[in-house]
């Protein structure tokens, strides 16, 4: 499976890294991503943050697209 990461404050360009696992992408400290399971966009898209070299799913924040 392939994972589309993006970073939240550039997601309107769709400027995106594929990687096939999670822990493959390295995020920056304290950042906000979205992530996506497939090149198309849903309506919603979670929001992870990069804590400790990781990305980190945050439970209550969602990007919703029309």
């Amino acid at each position: 499976m392939k994972y589309y990461i993006s970073r939240l404050n550039t997601a309107d360009l769709s400027i995106s890294t594929v990687v096939k696992r999670l822990k493959d992408f390295r995020p920056a400290e304290d950042e906000q991503y979205l992530v996506r399971k497939k090149a198309d966009s849903s309506s919603t898209i979670p929001v992870y943050r990069g804590v400790d070299g990781k990305l980190k799913k945050e439970k209550d924040h969602f990007v919703l697209l029309l």
